[in-house]
């Protein structure tokens, strides 16, 4: 199999990540560490690299999923807003440069994001700063990317705390760069599964397809009798599909759901990692609702399935159960696996990687893992 996709990964000024690197990186990569040390945050990170110039859009929807807004003031008559200071170690205000880079250690390929507020007294937004249709407006903002040498404007509506808006226009830059114009494959599985409406789609991209009986035999790492897996449309909700699977023990399909969580989980990351083919798969609490006795087979088929459709996996966990598992599938692969330990140091966050070997003599109390 070729090389993974990042050799390496380093975030700056991104969340709580003043400057994280991870010097090292796997096909399989399992991150672990205390609550709220930054697993989940890592995997945004990711994401956000992966979408290259489309890296305004990932930001906004990424804020939104996790309901960063800021309540509008009555006062102002102004609307609930994205917090999109949220996204920045830094604070962002006028003169001071925050910016977030994300991506390999190799600075030549990494994503920069760098956002610029004008105040409106000093400086008048020029032609290049404009929306096609005329002047940009007040509480706007503009995200500018950078693709090596092309530059794409975005423009959302917004306004920056802090600064009243009869000082500053909110108008900012992000300038993206990055070396590749095009955007990454990513599949996400956050920890609470995937929408209903998004289970469709995925199938459709694989229905038919080498991907159908790789994710057959996944399932199968619970039930081994299933044998086919078809989704059909709910009554109750138009436009919503569920998955009925087909047991060579039941004469009648019975509904994927009613087998437990586990399978349901087995089943949106099979289907998940199978469409990521070529690019990135990150998953979120990786064991959720899948059984310690099912967690290696699971280890399993994710290092098989990643190394025969060239997917580079990143995976979080708070199980130590979940830890040992990965350990006994890395065994089998011993140039695929990492352990990424992310630990909280002299207030910084710090990344520990472990590979196969090192895996094989950690215990129980050198990694925390809650």
């Amino acid at each position: 199999a070729s090389a993974p996709l990042l050799p390496s990964f380093r975030i700056q000024g991104f969340r709580a990540f003043r400057d994280l690197e991870i010097p090292r990186l796997g096909r399989v990569n399992l991150i672990v560490g205390k609550n709220n040390v930054g697993k989940t945050t890592v995997l945004e990170a990711l994401k956000v690299y992966a979408a290259g110039s489309e890296a305004p859009w990932e930001i906004r929807e990424l804020l939104e999923r996790r309901q960063e807004i800021r309540r509008g003031s009555p006062r102002e008559k102004t609307s609930a807003q994205i917090d999109i200071e949220r996204i920045f170690f830094q604070p962002i205000s006028p003169g001071r440069h925050a910016s977030i880079r994300l991506g390999p250690s190799d600075k030549e390929k990494q994503l920069h994001i760098n956002p610029i507020v004008l105040k409106k007294s000093t400086e008048e937004p020029s032609s290049t700063q404009v929306r096609p249709e005329g002047k940009a407006q007040e509480s706007e903002e503009v995200w500018r990317v950078s693709v090596g040498s092309t530059a794409v404007q975005h423009f959302f509506p917004l306004t920056l705390s802090g600064i009243p808006s009869s000082e500053a226009t909110t108008i900012r830059y992000w300038e993206s760069r990055h070396e590749t114009t095009g955007v990454l494959t990513c599949g996400y599985l956050p920890a609470r599964g995937i929408d209903r409406i998004s289970i469709g789609a995925l199938w459709d991209s694989i229905v038919l397809t080498a991907n159908e009986q790789s994710t057959l035999q996944a399932l199968r790492i619970i039930a081994s009798d299933i044998e086919r897996v078809s989704l059909v449309e709910d009554p109750r909700q138009q436009g919503v599909r569920y998955a009925l699977i087909v047991r060579k023990t039941r004469s009648t399909p019975e509904p994927l759901h009613s087998m437990g969580d586990g399978m349901n989980r087995i089943f949106e990351l099979a289907l998940s990692l199978v469409s990521a083919r070529d690019g990135l798969f990150l998953i979120d609490e990786v064991e959720n609702g899948v059984h310690y006795s099912a967690q290696e087979q699971l280890w399993r088929f994710i290092f098989e399935a990643a190394s025969q459709l060239n997917v580079q996996v990143f995976a979080t966990t708070h199980s130590w159960d979940c830890i040992s598992a990965f350990q006994k599938a890395a065994s089998a692969h011993p140039e695929d696996g990492m352990l990424i330990s992310l630990a909280q140091t002299d207030g910084d966050i710090k990344a520990t990687v472990f590979n196969e070997g090192d895996l094989e003599i950690i215990t129980r109390e050198s990694i925390e893992v809650r």
